[in-house]
C-alpha cells in the first residue's frame, strides 16, 4: 500500500500581488493569468533531503520585478550529527553541514524550482556569514576515485542541482577538519573541536 510522505512544510505564507488578470483566452493556459509583479514571503521553510538531511530556512521572500529570492537563517544538518553521519560512512569522504545567515539570488533563472524536485539557477548569488564544517575520517580506507579539491569537493556536496554564474561570499568561515588515525569520535567531542549546535556527541 502505497502511503504519504513529508518532505517538507512550511509556514506564514504572504503574496502581495498587483494587477493581476486573467480572462477566456487564459484559462487554458498552464498559468491562467497574468499580473504586474509578485511578492511572496515564507517562513520557517523546513525540507527533508533524505532520510538524514534536513535544510532549514528560517524566512524566504521572492520579488518578481526584481528577479531575486531572499533567503535567511538557513541551516544544513544532519538529524544523526556530524560525526554520527561520518560513523556510516565505508570509505574516506567529506560531509558538511553550514550555516548562512543571508543567501541573496539575483537575475534567477525561470527553470529555477523550490519545490518538488529543488533547484536553484541565477546570475550572482550572494552569500553574508556563511559557516561551514567540512569533515573526513582519515580512520576509514581511502576512495578508490581520485579526491577533487576541497572547494569543488564541498560545491559538488549541496544536494540539490545548483548553477550560479556568479558567487559573492562575506563575514564567512569555512572549515575543514579530520578525524586523525587513531583518534576516537568521543575524544573529539570532549577536545569541543566543533560548535555544540553542529554536532551531536
Amino acid at each position: 500500500m502505497d502511503s504519504l510522505v513529508r518532505v517538507g512544510q512550511f509556514t506564514d505564507l504572504n503574496l502581495e500581488i498587483k494587477d493581476l488578470q486573467s480572462d477566456s483566452a487564459l484559462i487554458k493556459k498552464d498559468i491562467p493569468f497574468t499580473l504586474e509583479s509578485l511578492v511572496a514571503n515564507l517562513k520557517n521553510i523546513q525540507y527533508a533531503v533524505n532520510s538524514d538531511q534536513l535544510l532549514k530556512v528560517e524566512e524566504l521572500t521572492y520579488h518578481s520585478q526584481e528577479n531575486s529570492m531572499v533567503f535567511k537563517g538557513i541551516g544544513f544538518t544532519y538529524n544523526s550529527g556530524l560525526l554520527g553521519a561520518l560513523s556510516q560512512t565505508d570509505i574516506q569522504k567529506d560531509l558538511i553541514e553550514f550555516e548562512v545567515k543571508e543567501l541573496k539570488l539575483t537575475h534567477i533563472d525561470t527553470k529555477s524550482s523550490i519545490y518538488g524536485d529543488l533547484s536553484l539557477i541565477a546570475g550572482l548569488a550572494t552569500i553574508d556569514s556563511l559557516e561551514l564544517i567540512d569533515l573526513r575520517d582519515k580512520n576509514k580506507p581511502r576512495p578508490s576515485e581520485p579526491v577533487k579539491p576541497m572547494f569543488e569537493g564541498i560545491i559538488e556536496k549541496i544536494p540539490f542541482p545548483l548553477r550560479l554564474d556568479t558567487i559573492r561570499i562575506q563575514n564567512s568561515k569555512i572549515s575543514y577538519q579530520e578525524i586523525g588515525e587513531g583518534i576516537p569520535n568521543r575524544l573529539i567531542c570532549l577536545l569541543k573541536m566543533f560548535r555544540p549546535n553542529y554536532t551531536t556527541c
